[in-house]
Order: C-alpha cells, then sequence, then structure tokens
C-alpha cells in the first residue's frame, strides 16, 4: 500500500538525501545531476521526481527541514510563550551542526553560508524573537545582528 511518508518513501527520501550531501562534498550545487544521484541511490528518475521538482527543490527542502530541526532547540515547552533559551541549548546546536557539518560546509560553498544563521528564527514571528534577545541580554536590534555576526 501506497500511504504518504511509509517506511520505504522514508528510506527512500534519507536514501537520496544521504547521497546528495556526500556529491555537495564534491561538487557544486549546479554541477549535480539527477542522474548521479539517482544512480549513487540506486532509484529510477521517476521516483526522485516523485519526492523532489529538481535539485533546487532537494536542497531547499533539506535547508528547511534543518531549519525546523535547529528551531526545536530554541523552542522550550516550559515557557509560557514557547520560545526561550532552554539550559544548554547552543551546546545543542553545536552538536547539531558537528552532527550534520557535510551540509553545512556544503551550504557555504555553494552560496548559503551567509544566511546560515538566520535558520534558528525560521518561522518565527518578531513577538517570539524579542522575548529570545531579551533574555541573552540584548538591547537593541543592532546589536543583535552584531552578535549573531560575530557567533
Amino acid at each position: 500500500m501506497n500511504i504518504k511518508n511509509n517506511q520505504r518513501a522514508r528510506m527512500t527520501k534519507n536514501s537520496i538525501r544521504r547521497v546528495f550531501i556526500l556529491l555537495l562534498k564534491e561538487k557544486d550545487l549546479t554541477d549535480i545531476t539527477i542522474n548521479e544521484i539517482c544512480r549513487a541511490a540506486e532509484i529510477n528518475r521517476t521516483t526522485f521526481y516523485a519526492h523532489y521538482k529538481d535539485i533546487f527543490d532537494l536542497m531547499e527542502t533539506l535547508w528547511k527541514d534543518m531549519a525546523t530541526q535547529v528551531q526545536a532547540i530554541f523552542y522550550d515547552e516550559h515557557n509560557a510563550s514557547g520560545w526561550g533559551l532552554p539550559n544548554h541549548c547552543f551546546e545543542s546546536l553545536f552538536d547539531f551542526i558537528l552532527k550534520n557539518i557535510d551540509f553545512y560546509k556544503a551550504c557555504i560553498r555553494n552560496g548559503r553560508g551567509d544566511t546560515i544563521l538566520d535558520f534558528p528564527m525560521f518561522g518565527c514571528s518578531e513577538s517570539q524573537i524579542k522575548p529570545l534577545a531579551s533574555r541573552a541580554g540584548i538591547r537593541s536590534e543592532r546589536e543583535g545582528k552584531y552578535r549573531l555576526s560575530f557567533f
């Protein structure tokens, strides 16, 4: 039975992503072909297209998935607003980046490095970001940008 997100579909997506990240270590994004991914992941092109529109859709999907996972590090279910700086969140962030180092190196090499630290706030409204900044001791937008650049 073909159910969305069944185990086989998840395994196929994971295989595509793993191969894609390995290829990103060796090549620029624009030099990677769908045929290469399919050959290395041992899937048909139609299987690739069942999950992604093209290489750029795959990259964007990966980027958003990583952003969601990073956002979860900063989400504090015990805080009334839901957003805060839970204990060890930066340690968790660095562990996550280390675990996914190949992806982040590829992002930097392929021109996504300038936004690599924007994604912890991915999908957050201003009302959610302000308490985070306040708890971190950031008093102005300028100071926040400076700290983010330094970080």
